[in-house]
């Protein structure tokens, strides 16, 4: 989840959906935008060539090929370049046909080319990190090589203890989520910024948040995890305001046993001084208006003038 590029901030045309409001201007983007690029269970396009940079946290953390699967039949090699040579060791772990686990399917760590050599059907292919303490690896291009000598582009996964820095400007695209917990990795451009903060939240035509399982996913400067909730303005804008130092933070998806594609405009920050009314902070001015918001970081489902918490209770 960690990147590190701070950017100016934007702001672009948005049609809100006719009837609705915000507490932001209805037709703009506003904060800076977040960088953002695939966690685990997410599959996010990036440009061709676009450099990808794999921070491990330490020891048996690793990532996953996909495909992952190769056949002696159909494939001579996989290839993986990087930047420039890895400083440490890793394994290239796999399965074998029979799903059994094995440990190194390279020989070689030291340059800035890898080649496997497919010679026994392969189930699942991955990159792992052996040596104790954090490493990086920057991948500049993979792929495998079939027998009739096509390649086939290989993306790496979010697998385990494993977050990414992506060498664009990444700030808006379609994410594919698949399963519970699948997400979006979000910059580091708001660690250390002390206050409160505003995340905000625009999507496409497409994709309708009144209906969309997401969350924040968010860990603190001190290192604790937290998981505030979205409050849902309209079909298109969310956000959430956060009094925490942060030190990380991840889009998530909460649902089971389905496939989204969650359609991103921009993700946004901002510092907000003292108690600056928003969409979903000011119960008070959103009184007349039926809907869900957030209120000292829970969420308030407000009907007929009347505000009620998640279990229906009236507050």
């Amino acid at each position: 989840m960690a990147l590190s590029c701070l950017f100016a901030a934007t702001t672009t045309a948005m049609a809100a959906p006719e009837g609705e409001e915000s507490g932001v201007e209805a037709t703009e983007i506003v904060g800076t935008p977040f960088r953002i690029s695939a966690g685990g269970g997410c599959d996010l396009p990036l440009p061709e060539g676009t450099p990808v940079t794999y921070n491990f946290s330490g020891q048996w953390a690793g990532i996953s090929a996909a495909p992952g699967a190769f056949t002696v039949e159909e494939y001579e090699e996989v290839v993986i370049k990087f930047a420039e040579a890895p400083a440490c060791y890793y394994n290239v772990p796999f399965k074998d046909a029979k799903g059994t686990q094995q440990w190194n399917a390279v020989g070689d760590q030291n340059g800035t080319e890898w080649h496997i050599a497919i010679t026994q059907n392969i189930t699942e292919l991955g990159i792992q990190n052996v040596q104790e303490g954090p490493t990086s690896l920057t991948i500049t291009d993979s792929y495998a090589v079939k027998k009739d000598g096509s390649k086939e582009t290989i993306k790496w996964t979010w697998a385990w203890g494993v977050s990414t820095t992506v060498d664009a400007d990444i700030t808006s695209g379609t994410a594919t989520l698949t399963g519970r917990w699948g997400g979006v990795n979000i910059s580091n451009d708001i660690i250390g910024k002390e206050g409160r903060k505003i995340l905000r939240i625009y999507t496409d035509d497409e994709t309708d948040l009144n209906g969309f399982p997401i969350q924040w996913c968010i860990r603190t400067a001190e290192g604790a995890d937290a998981w505030p909730q979205i409050g849902v303005v309209n079909a298109h804008y969310a956000e959430c305001n956060i009094d925490d130092n942060l030190q990380s933070i991840f889009l998530q998806y909460t649902a089971e046993n389905a496939t989204w594609k969650l359609g991103i405009k921009a993700i946004t920050w901002e510092l907000i001084d003292g108690d600056v009314p928003t969409a979903v902070s000011s119960i008070a001015t959103q009184n007349m208006k039926n809907g869900k918001f957030m209120k000292d970081g829970k969420i308030v489902i407000m009907k007929n003038g009347k505000a009620y918490n998640v279990m229906g209770i009236q507050q």
